[in-house]
C-alpha cells in the first residue's frame, strides 16, 4: 500500500461545518506513521530494530477531535464508542484486512435496570484496552490503546503492555496533560512518544494540526468556507506545539484582518 504525507488539510466535510471526516482523518493519522516510522535517524528502544542495524521510531501518539455527538451526550460510554470505531478504521487504514485480536483490560457497555434510570455506563473506566492487528505491511504488529476513562494515571498500565518490538499507538489520550512529575514518576517512557497526528478545534472555527513531520499548522475554517467548499486557509505555522492561548490569539488576529481587508473601502 502507498502513502503519501504531503501538505495536509484538515478533513473536513462542506455541510454542516466545520465537520471532521473521521475516516480521512484515519488515513492521514495511518499515512503519517508510516512516514515517521521509515523516517532515517528515529529513534526507539533498542529492540525496535527493523533488521537493517538502524532503530526505528514506533512510539507514537494520535489525537482526534470528539464527535457532536460525544460532546452532546458527555458520557464515557460515547467517548469509548467513538475511540473503539477509531481504533479500528486507524489499523483498517494501515492495512490490516480487520484481524484484530484484544488487549490490554476488558471493558463491556452495561445497562442500568435501575428503575430511577442511570443509562448505560462501562463496567471498568480505570483500564488501558485496546485491539492489535499483525498484518499492517510494513510495520508488522501494531497495538492500538485508549483509556477507557479519563484519569491520567491509568497511563502506567501502557509499559506493561509494550513488548519492546511493536508498533504502539495510543489514540485520544491527550499526553499533553501529562506534568512533569507524572512522566518522571513514569520513568521517562512518554518523552519517547511522537506526535503522528493531532487535529483539535480552537475556538470554534480554527483547527489545530500536526501531520507526520510537518509543522503545526493552524487553520482558519469559517462556516461560509466550508459552506461554499473552499479549502481551509492556514494562518499560522510553529515548530513546537503552540499554547491554546498563541493559537486563539493567532485566530483572533487573522480573523480580524480578514474582515479589515473584506470592508468596502
Amino acid at each position: 500500500m502507498a502513502f503519501s504525507c504531503q501538505m495536509s488539510l484538515p478533513p473536513l466535510a462542506p455541510l454542516p461545518g466545520p465537520r471532521v471526516l473521521y475516516k480521512k482523518a484515519c488515513d492521514q493519522a495511518a499515512a503519517a506513521i508510516v512516514q515517521l516510522t521509515a523516517a532515517d535517524g528515529a529513534t526507539a528502544s533498542p529492540a525496535a530494530s527493523d533488521g537493517s542495524g538502524k532503530s526505528r521510531c514506533r512510539l507514537f501518539a494520535v489525537d482526534f477531535p470528539p464527535t457532536r455527538e460525544e460532546q452532546r451526550s458527555g458520557t464515557l460510554v460515547a467517548r469509548y464508542e467513538h475511540n473503539y470505531n477509531l481504533m479500528e478504521s486507524l489499523l483498517g487504514g494501515l492495512g490490516s484486512n480487520g484481524n484484530f485480536r484484544h488487549v490490554g483490560g476488558r471493558v463491556r457497555i452495561c445497562d442500568n435496570v435501575n428503575p430511577q434510570g442511570g443509562g448505560e455506563y462501562l463496567t471498568d473506566d480505570e483500564v488501558m484496552t485496546g485491539i492489535t492487528a499483525d498484518d499492517c505491511g510494513a510495520l508488522g504488529r501494531v497495538i492500538v490503546l485508549i483509556n477507557a476513562g479519563v484519569d491520567a494515571s491509568t497511563l502506567k498500565q501502557v509499559r506493561k503492555l509494550d513488548d519492546d518490538a511493536s508498533v504502539i499507538v495510543l489514540l485520544n489520550c491527550a499526553l499533553e496533560r501529562l506534568t512533569f512529575f507524572d512522566k518522571l514518576g513514569m520513568g521517562g517512557y512518554f518523552d519517547q512518544f511522537k506526535v503522528a497526528y493531532y487535529l483539535k478545534f480552537i475556538a470554534g472555527t480554527g483547527m489545530l494540526m500536526k501531520t507526520g513531520s510537518e509543522p503545526w499548522k493552524l487553520f482558519a475554517a469559517n462556516g461560509s468556507d466550508q459552506q461554499t467548499g473552499i479549502t481551509p486557509e492556514l494562518v499560522r505555522e510553529w515548530d513546537a506545539k503552540p499554547s491554546t492561548v498563541d493559537a486563539e490569539s493567532a485566530l483572533r488576529s487573522y480573523t480580524s484582518q480578514s474582515k479589515s481587508n473584506r470592508q468596502p473601502r
